[in-house]
């Protein structure tokens, strides 16, 4: 893992995290070939002085005393995942990458600006996993199977070297501020029946995935998180 992004207030110059300072280094990342007696996974994150990590920023910033662990992921030996640990005062969320498809689950929560939407699946009688999207307002829409977009005003229009998104939209008409005609794409992979969400929005931090306590999240390379005011990016060794 590797520190990519913090608030001016934790800038290394500054007389704040040694967290920050370390990370903020060139080349310095957490893994077990950049740091002295590092132990094999699992690792856990947070303020508390008995994790293996120890992010000493302080609980204003949205740092949990225990804030997630990473380990080894079951299915797949050689693939590692991130569980927030349940802190009810701090969240963590995976940044939803740019034109790329991140599977989306039964009760996951998406982050764009003011909006927060919830993921429900249920299983149909074509023995598909049918999917509605439900908003901090209490509205659902009902997805097709053929997908979806999501965003500000009625019209859609594609640009320039933009990727192909589905043409039934869902309509957002207020809390517009940050958020782009076409927001977020919804599709849906037969073969595997699952849903999967694309970010499509300009802002590096439009869409956001918030980890559930107890879920785990498989990681990729390049794949970013956003750990209390931090950005943190899986990278290979």
């Amino acid at each position: 893992l590797k520190l990519v992004d913090w608030p001016s207030e934790l800038s290394p110059q500054s007389a704040g995290s040694i967290f920050v300072r370390f990370f903020a280094q060139e080349g310095c990342r957490a893994s077990r070939a950049g740091m002295r007696n590092l132990p094999p996974l699992p690792w856990t994150f947070g303020a508390d002085q008995r994790n293996t990590v120890v992010m000493d920023i302080e609980r204003r910033h949205g740092v949990a005393p225990f804030h997630c662990i990473f380990a080894k992921s079951r299915a797949q030996s050689h693939r590692a995942v991130v569980m927030a640990l349940g802190d009810p005062m701090s969240d963590s969320y995976v940044v939803c990458p740019k034109y790329q498809p991140l599977q989306v689950r039964n009760g996951d929560r998406l982050i764009c600006h003011q909006w927060i939407f919830q993921i429900r699946t249920e299983l149909g009688e074509d023995h598909r996993d049918r999917m509605s999207i439900l908003t901090d307002e209490g509205e659902v829409w009902e997805v097709p199977f053929e997908g979806c977009h999501l965003g500000a005003g009625s019209r859609s229009r594609k640009t320039d070297f933009q990727p192909f998104f589905p043409s039934a939209k869902f309509v957002l008409t207020h809390r517009l501020n940050n958020m782009a005609a076409v927001h977020l794409v919804f599709q849906y992979h037969p073969s595997m029946n699952r849903w999967a969400v694309i970010d499509h929005s300009p802002e590096p931090l439009g869409s956001l995935l918030a980890l559930r306590p107890g879920v785990s999240y498989p990681l990729s390379e390049g794949l970013r998180l956003k750990i209390g005011p931090l950005i943190l990016e899986v990278a290979r060794e």
